[in-house]
């Protein structure tokens, strides 16, 4: 009983009030001393991570002595826990979500915001369902010429594009607007085809794939079913952008449903769950690698394990039955690329914990080597270098890697050749541009020697957004909401146009470039724009070198 009364006494001493505040200091000083050390695996967010941390437990220590301090009456203490009741019930009503940006900074969502759902009501662009129904369409053929980004960065995957000669102006004006209008929630980019965009949203509690009219805005059709992926930090909706492919467009949903569907009808042709066929559960922020299509092959990444070895599936394109399924590693956030090595048609593909090549007709798996972030948090894609390179990216304490595949016979080989931690990919995926790598080094744009894997210059704090490459520009989407336009020169940073494009810090969605058109969007807003280009534009898509 003395212990107890002693205890009961310090709490309730002021002395106890100042000894937690400089507790409290001290803990601050440590969480920034050692941000070094956290800042290698967790990047930016780490301070950030510790503070809130220090925040939540500085908070609790003084609550804790506040109801023990015997100096205050009960009167006190009462009225103190009614107005600290009160302030708490007022923030819950008040407060629809706290959702995350890239470097783990709170982003509130209050509950007077118009919800996407609700802004596309007021906009028109969507009719409740109890009220009608979405009329059948048959677009003209002719909707489908023109220029084309037909998939997630580009045709390769890779984030060359192709576009028009980007000609910034004299007075650094932005772009002309065409249209801005809202759109559901996700993070999937749009898939271009002439003057037909589509992408893939949340509308309440349903992922809808959608197409809209490039030029205007006008939407065409909807293809929508019961799905919500819900996750805190990350936010609702699905991930994967469509690929369209001939005449259909393939559509991955954040809980693993797949859809072929009709590019000019919006027609559902086929469509699967991925995660079912793999028998395996969904991954902590759900599906977002795009579709691969090839000739005859849809190919997904629902990730497998020791006991299922199912973990990448190719389907018939044309009927979406099973053509292989093989692989045990564990999805992480990337979309399979088809590249050649040593004349070997594959599929590249960074897993939870592994770089590997898969052969396109079988999907035997050719080669693997060793890429493990923390949590299997990858998402940038692997690129395919000259002379049979591979190269990947991740935070998270993983870094960068270059090695050589190589086949002697019917052995393939993998060689180490550099890894460091010069860039981060931690949300975005690089871009090789004439023997030099630019991505975003968790956050801040940098340009590394590709044969030694040195840092040429870092510059440009965009945040964890996402990049496109065309002719010898980069097309980044910041997280902040602007949209900068850098040259791609080795030697220093050079921005050649920056303006606002989209509204919100949680920009994390890729934009879209065709010919002189760019389309961006996040998970509540979506806008168009005109790029100042000249009259002579690239004849066709530049495409990372393969052997």
């Amino acid at each position: 009983m003395r212990i107890v009364k002693q205890i009961w006494s310090g709490f309730s001493s002021w002395w106890t009030f100042a000894l937690l505040i400089l507790l409290s200091v001290a803990g601050f000083i440590y969480v920034n001393s050692e941000y070094n050390r956290m800042e290698a695996v967790f990047g930016t967010s780490a301070r950030n991570v510790g503070t809130q941390m220090m925040t939540a437990l500085t908070a609790g220590m003084l609550f804790l002595w506040f109801i023990m301090n015997c100096h205050f009456t009960l009167k006190t203490k009462g009225i103190g826990l009614i107005f600290i009741a009160l302030v708490g019930i007022g923030a819950a009503s008040s407060v629809r979500r706290i959702g995350f940006n890239g470097n783990n900074v709170p982003v509130v969502e209050f509950a007077w915001t118009p919800t996407p759902e609700q802004r596309l009501v007021e906009a028109g662009i969507i009719i409740p369902e109890d009220d009608a129904k979405p009329a059948a369409v048959s677009l003209d053929p002719a909707i489908l010429v023109g220029s084309a980004c037909p998939s997630f960065l580009g045709p390769n995957h890779d984030g060359y594009v192709q576009a028009c000669r980007f000609i910034p102006t004299k007075d650094s004006a932005p772009p002309k607007e065409k249209w801005r209008h809202p759109i559901g929630g996700g993070y999937a980019a749009f898939a271009v085809e002439g003057d037909l965009a589509v992408t893939i949203e949340q509308r309440g509690p349903k992922e809808v794939v959608s197409a809209y009219k490039v030029s205007t805005g006008e939407p065409l059709w909807t293809l929508g079913y019961p799905a919500l992926f819900t996750e805190a930090m990350g936010g609702d909706g699905p991930r994967a952008t469509p690929t369209i492919a001939g005449n259909h467009v393939f559509a991955l949903g954040a809980t693993g449903e797949l859809h072929c569907i009709e590019l000019l009808t919006g027609k559902a042709v086929w469509h699967v769950n991925i995660l079912n066929d793999a028998e395996i559960k969904n991954i902590t922020w759900g599906m977002s690698g795009s579709p691969l299509v090839t000739d005859k092959l849809v190919i997904v990444n629902p990730g497998g394990d020791d006991k299922h070895d199912r973990g990448v599936i190719a389907y018939d394109r044309e009927t979406g039955k099973v053509v292989w399924a093989k692989g045990k590693h564990p999805a992480a956030y990337v979309s399979p690329a088809l590249v050649t090595i040593e004349g070997v048609p594959q599929v590249i593909l960074q897993s939870a914990d592994m770089l590997t090549g898969q052969d396109l007709a079988t999907g035997e798996e050719l080669w693997q080597t060793p890429f493990a972030p923390m949590n299997g948090i990858a998402v940038g894609q692997p690129l395919l270098l000259p002379e049979n390179h591979v190269f990947v990216s991740a935070s998270y304490g993983a870094g960068s890697k270059l090695v050589k595949i190589t086949k002697d016979d019917d052995k393939w080989k993998v060689e180490p050749v550099w890894d460091n931690q010069f860039l981060r990919c931690k949300f975005s995926s690089p871009i090789y541009v004439d023997g030099y790598i630019y991505g975003l080094d968790d956050g801040i744009l940098a340009c590394l020697d590709a044969k030694t894997g040195k840092r040429k210059w870092k510059g440009g704090r965009y945040g964890h957004g996402q990049m496109l490459y065309s002719d010898n520009r980069l097309f980044i989407q910041a997280e902040d909401g602007n949209f900068v336009i850098v040259a791609t020169d080795p030697k220093k940073h050079q921005e050649l146009l920056k303006w606002q494009s989209l509204p919100g810090i949680k920009n994390w969605n890729a934009p879209t470039l065709a010919g002189n058109r760019l389309l961006v969007r996040n998970h509540f807003e979506m806008a168009a724009y005109e790029l100042p280009c000249s009259d002579n534009a690239p004849d066709s898509v530049e495409v990372t070198p393969s052997s």
